[in-house]
């Protein structure tokens, strides 16, 4: 297959087809990096026909850096093309060892302290116009199935589409994992399907997709038994713009979507590192009880539909999330601490609190059966233009017995926008909170406890409960009081 490389790359590419059938392949230990096959720009490697082809990774190759990548970091790997073949990493035949005396609790052992030998099957740090279509990639344990990872410039056109991800991770340790990494210009990630090998609970099973740079474009996945779904990241470059993350399906998971952000090396504290990113129409089933029982999620750490990471220090603007369906599927209302995090959209600042959300809208989505409030935040939600939360209908929320727990009794609502004092220009309206839980701990429809500057108001939402539920509607906004509850 390297002889093949070299020969169409040297005539100025083409492509290499590979009739029905396994092809072996081993790490080769010459060279800069530990890989089985150096790619060349210009290449199409495809099965001649529908049948497939596989290309297996032998026996006990021990740790090693990608089964195909470019023989150096910074040759570009342009024009380059993968259709209808199958990269089976044979995982049960090369397993990640955890480091000796630490009984499987720690990181695992890749072969050095910065991940540099991560098992990946493709690997391009500089490359233009790559396609991966209609691919399968098997039987992996690695920190990455699939890494395109460059400066927004220099890694660009990137497209994967139509590919399975399977058999991903049960190693017997737990270790970080991404399916698919990006990171430049874009890029495009559609209707693939990412698979654990032991649905929620699996180690080394943690994020599916994960997503750094401009101009990317994540729609129609299915995502199964991961912990997390897909990562939304400004990090790693100046700013990361036009994020659309649509009609993807994830289930199983501990958490659906998670953003996390930070001001870039040397960069402008005060400039977004996320800007203009829809999440939309996605359907989104939370396990997190799975997760929680072999201990590889924190129980002091969130379960949401979509999350803020909590440590993210730099501005968010122009952030979308309409039309998403939210289901708590297993996650039992029992006394975890992480429970009144544990919400349908939890924007939780544990550091930075003040760096803000600018132009958020909350729209259209619908939450199911969460531990905590529907929607909960202490982050500086509004900005210089309004922001909204409107028309989300939230179901059955704040039901862990943690909750119930609460002295102040606040984190038992609908919606509860906790104490920051730099929410401004931010309108909550026409939201819908249902409950029919008997007993219930619902005690608020919407709490906000504390001041909003600006055009702000809270008008015209409902709270739909039983008779003899105890339902209360506190609506105080600072000093004033702004609209009104129907309690039904």
């Amino acid at each position: 297959i390297q002889t093949a490389i070299n020969t169409i790359a040297e005539k100025g590419g083409g492509s290499i087809m590979f009739p029905p059938g396994t092809y072996n392949v081993s790490i080769q230990r010459q060279g800069k990096y530990l890989q089985a096959l150096k790619l060349r720009p210009g290449i199409r490697l495809a099965a001649s026909n529908s049948q497939g082809a596989t290309i297996r990774l032998a026996d006990r190759q021990g740790n090693y850096e990608s089964m195909m990548g470019t023989a150096e970091y910074g040759t570009s790997l342009t024009d380059f093309v993968i259709q209808g073949l199958t990269f089976d990493s044979n995982g049960q035949n090369n397993p990640v060892l955890a480091p000796e005396g630490s009984n499987g609790k720690n990181s695992p052992d890749f072969g050095d302290d910065d991940n540099a030998l991560p098992r990946t099957v493709f690997r391009a740090y500089m490359g233009k116009r790559i396609q991966i279509d209609r691919s399968r990639f098997t039987n992996q344990n690695a920190v990455w199935s699939v890494v395109v990872n460059g400066k927004l410039e220099s890694m660009t056109d990137v497209a994967i589409t139509n590919s399975r991800f399977d058999r991903v991770g049960g190693n017997a340790v737990d270790f970080d994992h991404s399916s698919i990494y990006t990171q430049g210009s874009r890029m495009l990630v559609t209707k693939n399907l990412f698979v654990s090998r032991s649905g929620p609970g699996t180690k080394g099973a943690r994020t599916a997709i994960e997503i750094h740079g401009s101009d990317q474009t994540v729609i129609g996945n299915t995502i199964k038994g991961y912990a997390n779904g897909i990562n939304v990241t400004g990090a790693g470059t100046p700013v990361s713009q036009r994020q659309l993350y649509q009609n993807n399906t994830i289930e199983g998971v501990n958490t659906g979507f998670t953003l996390w952000h930070n001001i870039h090396k040397g960069g402008n504290p005060n400039r977004p590192a996320l800007q203009n990113v829809i999440i939309r129409r996605n359907t989104i089933n939370i396990n997190s009880d799975d997760w929680l029982a072999d201990g590889l999620v924190s129980k002091n750490g969130p379960s949401a539909g979509i999350l803020l990471d909590p440590n993210s220090d730099a501005p968010i603007q122009d952030l979308t999330i309409a039309n998403n369906r939210i289901n708590f599927v297993k996650a039992k209302p029992v006394d975890y601490a992480h429970d009144r995090f544990s919400s349908g959209i939890t924007l939780w600042k544990y550091t930075h609190p003040n760096t803000p959300i600018d132009r958020l809208a909350i729209v259209d989505n619908r939450i199911t059966n969460a531990p905590g409030a529907g929607i909960w935040s202490n982050a500086a939600l509004g900005g210089g233009r309004s922001s909204q939360i409107e028309r989300n209908t939230i179901i059955n929320p704040a039901r862990s017995n943690r909750l119930a727990d609460d002295n102040s009794g606040l984190s038992q609502a609908g919606i509860y926008l906790q104490e920051n004092s730099q929410t401004k220009n931010l309108r909550i309206q026409q939201n819908t909170i249902v409950d029919t839980l008997k007993p219930t701990h619902l005690k608020y429809g919407i709490v906000t406890n504390s001041d909003c500057a600006g055009n702000c108001a809270i008008q015209h939402n409902q709270i739909q409960a039983p008779t003899a539920t105890p339902v209360k509607s506190n609506q105080s906004w600072g000093d004033r009081i702004l609209g009104r509850t129907l309690l039904r």
